[in-house]
């Protein structure tokens, strides 16, 4: 679509800004950003490149809240890949990072997408958990999308299955 494009443009702006002023400590996110709108766009090639780039550099400059961030990208995209397991396996080992950090927003989005997740995986009881952890801080932080997010998926799994 034509917002990815305008995207992944913005993108590559950024990162020629950050080329010529060396500020290293800001590809992580930078490389995370590009993983997500890869992820978006269907190049999970592409995706998982950028989002393993970011976790290692995050890792070399010692920033727990950027290889936090990373990792749940590439939970993202094992998750838009199909591979379940590994994506609750980046999701949490990210929410560890960023538990650790204490960035309660980055947090809760993780649960979002654990929940998201779980749901997927008919794993009613694990995806009620973890709206249970993410829907208070959105409303605390007044993250209004990410808290309708959450609401919607609750209100989806308080419908009784169709069988």
């Amino acid at each position: 679509s034509q917002k990815l494009e305008e995207a992944a443009d913005q993108l590559q702006q950024a990162e020629d800004y950050f080329d010529k002023a060396q500020l290293r400590d800001l590809l992580p996110e930078l490389l995370g950003l590009k993983a997500e709108l890869a992820c978006c766009q269907q190049r999970y090639i592409d995706a998982e490149d950028y989002g393993n780039d970011s976790v290692q550099l995050a890792r070399e400059l010692e920033m727990p809240l950027e290889e936090g961030r990373s990792m749940r990208i590439l939970g993202q995209i094992a998750q838009a890949r199909g591979d379940s397991d590994l994506a609750e396996e980046r999701f949490q080992a990210g929410y560890d990072l960023l538990s650790d950090s204490g960035d309660d927003y980055e947090c809760a989005k993780t649960q979002l997408f654990l929940a998201h997740l779980h749901a997927a995986q008919n794993q009613r009881e694990a995806a009620l958990s973890a709206l249970t952890i993410c829907e208070p801080i959105f409303r605390r932080l007044e993250a209004k999308s990410a808290l309708r997010d959450a609401k919607m998926l609750r209100e989806k799994l308080a419908k009784p299955a169709v069988s």
